[in-house]
Formats: C-alpha cells, structure tokens, sequence
C-alpha cells in the first residue's frame, strides 16, 4: 500500500461534511481527521467549527505525547475524560491549546494498516456518552470505507492503463509485421529479373501476407480476450455494484472490438468486416448479458448487408454496442417486456444506423451534443470519428440515429 496515494478532492469534501456534523451533533469546538506521515502526523481535515484552534495542514511531531500517537500505538478508541486529572497526559502537546478531553478511534489502509485517526476535542471535562462513543465509530467505519474503495478504484485505473500498454504493444507487433512483409516484397523484386519467376513468387509473397495479417488480427483477438478475462476475474473480487458494472460494461466494449478481428481472420476477405452479420453476432451477445429473469426484451434488425474496411467497422461497432447497452440498462426499468429495433441502411453516398427501442424514453437533460454518462459521451466521440451525425428523437420511445459518409471503398457484399 502506498502511503502517499493521494486522497481526492471529492472524499476530502465529504470528510468536511462528516466532521462539520460531528463538531454540531457532540458540541465540540474541534473534530478533526488526522493522517500518519512520519516522522509526523498531519490534520488532513478540520471542522470548520467556532473555537477549532487546529486546521488542515498543521503537523506535529510523533513522540510527543499527543492522544492520536496513542489511538495509532493500540490500534483502539481512546477516550480521555479530563486530562488534567492524569499525569500521563502532563507532557500531552493538545493541553498548551485548551483541548482537556479527547475521544478518537484509528483510521485504516485496506488490509488493516493504520492510516491515522478520527477524533473530537474538548475545552472543558467531556466522558462523551456511550450515544457519542457509537456516533463517532460509525463515522469511523464510513472513513474506512471510503478509503478502501478509492484504493481499489486506483488499482483498477492501473490495471486499465497496463491493458492499454498490452494493446499498444500488440499494435506494434502488427506493425512490425506489415514492415517486414512490405520489406521482403520489395526485396524480392529487386532480385528476380525472370517474369515468370517474379509472379510466382509475387504470389508466394501475396499468400503469406494474407497469412500473417491473418495472424496477427488472431492476436489481437487473443490478447484483447486475456484483457476481458482479466476484467472478469477483476470484478468477481469486488463487492461493489458499481464497479463491477463498469468492469462489465468495460468488458462488452472490448468484446465489440475483439468480435471485428475475430470476423477478419475467419473471413475470406480479411480488409473488411460483412457488418450485417457482424451486429447480429453482437446484438445476442448483449440481450444474453443483460437479460433479467421474468423480463422479454426482443431485438429486431433490419441490416443491409454490405462490407466495411475495419477504420469503420471498429467504431460502428462500438456505436452499437454503446446504443444498446444503454437501451438495454435504462430503457425499460420496471417493465417486463419491450422491444429494440436496430436498423442499417446504405447507399452509395451515406451510412445510418438507428437504434430505436419502445421504452420510458430518454431523459430531457440529454441531447446530442449534452448531458449523459460515459456511455453517450462515448457515442458522441465516436460518432466525430466518423465524420457522422448523431440525432436523438423521443417518439414512441428512443430513437438515436448516426448517420455518415460511405468509405470509398466500402463494398456491397452482393456485388
């Protein structure tokens, strides 16, 4: 555990709020949150209280005899009632500000190492009731709390920047590959004067070259799979809803992007996605996923079936799979039945993909360039990417349509 991790400014914030309220509720002129920094402790946040003579930022020396060294050393509340009447406390640097009584309880790291303390702080005799004792135990546990899942929070942003260096190191691979394949081709016609001899091993050279993008689209399946493993045995430790639903989400985006590789190297045709058939294989993957027992949530598809070069197909895809993850999560909570439609049509001059469902509709606050979690916000981005052109529509539910340039060299499957 790093003792130095950063605590965010939002948990600190709320920190302020419990320590305001404790200050209010005991009638106390001081309750503070300290952190361990040796060799000193730190006041990492102050009521904001009348009278509060400490504040955030103030440190002192350990070894002094202050009552947090002793909540620290026994890892156990401490509850000093008049200090004056003890001598243990006679050399107690707190008394020179006033603070005669003290109640605390000590603050963890997960895993149980000490963190510092939670505390309040008297002028004048204080037993602090048991009423008081458990007020401030509970709020203790709320601080524990806090800190252990921002702890997991940070692991699980490091375990996503080390998948991001995996799938940037398969992407090197992959261009080291096409660099050799282009070297050799270009080495081979240099030596080969004879015509024949040429267009045989132009052939050869043309063969393997299909063969190793072939393998390397494999790869790139194979370690964004490890990555979705990864996730999943991530989110089975976890006890938090939340993060095991972003986990989840996190593993269908990055199943969205393996199923593309996955259908190049199976195809024929390893440029190109055939995308009518690659949302149907994506929608039921999905409808599995999210499906909630005593619910009938049924998709429906309306698909040109045409070919896709794969700078396309890998944001569309995820424009898919965004669409109706949404539709799926949020459009109908509390119903047992509904319906989504997904709809591509194309021509020689544009794309336009419709996700239509007959849910509550999307709220107000959201609209195209606006409002929405990490998931609309994903839309929009990609939907940039493709020089495209999102709209949303409230009939009969939701309806959110991207429509875009066709690829010049997108090319109908039937032709």
């Amino acid at each position: 555990m790093n003792d130095n991790l950063q605590i965010p400014d939002t948990v600190i914030a709320k920190w302020q709020d419990i320590l305001d309220l404790i200050a209010r509720l005991l009638k106390v002129p001081a309750a503070l949150i300290m952190r361990l920094d040796p060799p000193d402790i730190e006041v990492l946040v102050a009521s904001r209280s009348e009278g509060n003579p400490f504040k955030a930022g103030d440190r002192s020396r350990l070894e002094t005899g202050l009552y947090c060294e002793t909540v620290m050393r026994t890892n156990h509340k401490l509850l000093v009632a008049n200090a004056l009447k003890d001598p243990l406390w006679e050399r107690n640097p707190d008394i020179a500000h006033g603070m005669i009584s003290y109640l605390g309880f000590p603050l963890h790291w997960p895993g149980g190492k000490i963190f510092g303390t939670i505390c309040v702080l008297d002028r004048k005799e204080n037993p602090y009731t048991d009423d008081y004792v458990a007020l401030l135990e509970q709020f203790q546990k709320v601080v524990d709390g806090d800190l252990a899942f921002h702890v997991i929070l940070t692991e699980q942003l490091l375990e996503k920047e080390q998948a991001l260096a995996t799938m940037a190191k398969a992407q090197a691979e992959q261009e080291s590959l096409f660099a050799e394949s282009e070297r050799s081709r270009i080495a081979l016609l240099n030596i080969l004067e004879d015509e024949h001899i040429t267009q045989q091993r132009l052939r050869c050279l043309l063969e393997e070259r299909e063969t190793l993008l072939r393998e390397v689209h494999h790869r790139v399946k194979n370690n964004l799979q490890i990555i979705i493993s990864l996730l999943n045995l991530q989110a089975r430790t976890l006890n938090n809803p939340e993060a095991q639903e972003a986990l989840q989400t996190s593993q269908h985006r990055i199943r969205a992007i393996a199923a593309v590789h996955e259908k190049l190297y199976q195809s024929e045709n390893i440029r190109r996605v055939d995308f009518g058939a690659y949302v149907s294989g994506l929608t039921r993957q999905l409808s599995a996923a999210y499906a909630l027992p005593g619910t009938s949530i049924a998709i429906h598809t309306q698909l040109d079936s045409f070919l896709q070069p794969v700078d396309v197909a890998l944001p569309l895809g995820l424009l898919v799979n965004e669409l109706v993850t949404n539709a799926l999560k949020h459009a109908f909570t509390g119903r047992k039945q509904g319906s989504i439609t997904i709809i591509l049509q194309h021509n020689a001059q544009q794309i336009r993909l419709t996700v239509h469902d007959d849910g509550a509709g999307i709220p107000e606050a959201i609209d195209e360039q606006n409002g929405g979690g990490l998931g609309m916000t994903l839309v929009r981005t990609l939907t940039r990417q493709i020089n495209g052109t999102l709209r949303i529509e409230r009939i009969g539910g939701t309806a959110v349509s991207v429509t875009f340039p066709s690829p010049t060299e997108a090319t109908n499957a039937q032709a």
